[in-house]
């Protein structure tokens, strides 16, 4: 049989059988090995070839606005809204109780020297603040300075400070006044108190009227005073009551209110002045206790009367005061850990606010006094589930 023939033998066939027979598992297992190689070789294939994904440039972020609270001389009260990017500042302002908003653009320095350049509607330069940027001990910003015309003229001292303000999308702060004057007996009374409004479901109602029955009440006593008051003949200047107000911190859960009042009966060796403070708990829907800011066994008087005995009496060798020791005396029974002499307290972002009217810790003439204690000072004795939890970290 020629080798070239096309008929295969039986040992032929069967090698040509385990040829196959191998040939078949060399596949399977070329196969078997391509596949596991597929299943990973996107990931390996991706990582070795593919440029790498192009990283987002983030956009900057624009500055949150700040809204600013205070007065331009004596009488003058505005609201300022401003925003500051980098070194620039612009924003608007309003005298509140007036219609019309005037547009401000300008500048602050790193040492916090600012100017602001106002305008009317109609684009006419119309005042200029200057002055300084800083923050006050509870950390809010506070703008002090003069304001001016565009030439310079009329110079008038100007004060604002940050409202800590930080309620939910639509609630805003508007500012309300009872105003009244009457020829006989001669006086004018005008105190104002805040009102949160915009907020959904009524959320704080309470609050609002908490705040309108106190500047309600102090106007009515006033006119109760001046009931029993014999105006002095020829005074030249009459009797009045003013109230004003300060927020330690606003939120969708708590706010915190101080009023400053002041009255004043015609032919009176002086005028008086105290404070009443409102600290609302929102979720409760009532005004709050000193107490509940605290675990239930704490001595918290004590405490913060320690705090605020020490604190004062500093002060007072501090600022100059001539012959301070004869001030330790009225600051121990002034500032004594008895809620009598805690009754006006704010709630600030970063500690308690405390204030003391006239009298109560030292004469007239020094005038009222206030002490900062911060969280920090308080933070054994807070109550961790309690109103200040948010704000203690």
């Amino acid at each position: 049989m020629s080798g070239s023939g096309l008929v295969r033998g039986p040992y032929m066939m069967i090698n040509f059988h385990r040829k196959l027979f191998l040939l078949a598992c060399v596949l399977l297992i070329v196969a078997c090995g391509d596949a596991r190689t597929f299943e990973a070789a996107p990931q390996q294939t991706a990582s070795q070839t593919a440029s790498p994904a192009p990283t987002a440039t983030p956009r900057p972020q624009p500055a949150a606005a700040q809204t600013f609270r205070g007065q331009i001389g004596d009488k003058l009260r505005v609201r300022m809204r401003l925003r500051r990017d980098g070194d620039s500042l612009s924003g608007s302002y309003f005298y509140e109780g007036r219609k019309g908003e005037l547009s401000l653009k300008g500048s602050v320095d790193g040492r916090g020297n600012f100017t602001l350049r106002e305008q009317t509607a109609a684009g006419a330069q119309s005042g200029i603040f200057k002055g300084k940027w800083g923050t006050n001990e509870t950390g809010e910003t506070e703008l002090t300075g003069d304001w001016s015309r565009p030439d310079g003229s009329r110079a008038t001292a100007f004060t604002l400070t940050e409202l800590p303000v930080e309620l939910a999308s639509g609630a805003a702060v508007v500012t309300r006044e009872i105003k009244e004057e009457k020829k006989r007996p001669r006086y004018t009374i005008g105190a104002e108190y805040p009102q949160i409004e915009g907020a959904a479901g009524g959320r704080f109602d309470g609050f609002n009227r908490a705040v309108a029955a106190v500047a309600a009440g102090e106007a009515n006593d006033f006119r109760k005073g001046m009931a029993e008051w014999e105006d002095t003949p020829g005074s030249e200047i009459g009797s009045y009551i003013e109230a004003g107000y300060s927020f330690g911190v606003a939120t969708d859960d708590l706010v915190s209110v101080l009023f400053d009042i002041g009255d004043y009966y015609s032919g009176a060796a002086h005028p008086n002045h105290h404070t009443r403070a409102v600290n609302y708990d929102v979720r409760r829907g009532r005004v709050l206790d000193l107490a509940e800011l605290f675990k239930p066994s704490a001595l918290y008087l004590k405490t913060i009367s320690d705090y605020c005995v020490k604190d004062l009496k500093r002060q007072f060798r501090e600022g100059g005061w001539s012959e301070p020791e004869q001030m330790d005396a009225g600051i121990e029974e002034g500032a004594a850990p008895n809620a009598e002499n805690y009754q006006s307290w704010l709630v600030t972002r970063r500690g308690l606010a405390i204030t003391f009217d006239p009298y109560r810790v030292a004469p007239y003439a020094a005038g009222p006094q206030s002490v900062f204690i911060p969280y920090s000072a308080l933070r054994e004795i807070i109550d961790p589930d309690g109103p200040l939890a948010p704000f203690v970290k």
